[in-house]
């Protein structure tokens, strides 16, 4: 396995908010892989993870382990997984969803909604994190 080369955290990806992302202390949104995934190297996450792929495809190792996502298809990772080889077809779309560990907490802090939550993030990752400008 290669070296890690970077770690992801709330304040890395502070760093590489552009233009068409959003992030405040509790998350971090982005349509763009390479702002989570620089240079094609092995990253550890230090942050809760949700890869949506919307079109093409996306193959990365997860923990060592080969995966590959086509459209419709999304990845929840957890903190301290390392993430390495991504790579993505000329037409993929994602949405990146990063989140902290205090976001978890306050989402589990009122349990009444939290597996409502979860399930609509699964139903439609799409609509639950991103919303288009208008």
């Amino acid at each position: 396995m290669e070296e890690i080369i970077r770690h992801i955290h709330m304040e890395m990806l502070q760093a590489h908010c552009d233009a068409q992302s959003y992030i405040d202390d509790y998350m971090f949104l982005t349509e763009r892989l390479e702002n989570v995934f620089p240079e094609n190297r092995n990253v550890k996450l230090e942050v809760f993870l949700m890869l949506y792929c919307e079109e093409g495809e996306v193959k990365l190792e997860l923990n060592n382990v080969a995966r590959h996502l086509q459209a419709n298809d999304l990845l929840i990772s957890l903190p301290n997984t390392i993430i390495g080889q991504v790579m993505a077809s000329p037409n993929h779309k994602v949405k990146v969803f990063c989140f902290s560990n205090r976001f978890i907490q306050r989402l589990t802090q009122t349990q009444k909604y939290s597996w409502k939550s979860i399930c609509y993030i699964q139903e439609k990752p799409h609509q639950a994190f991103w919303r288009k400008p208008e």
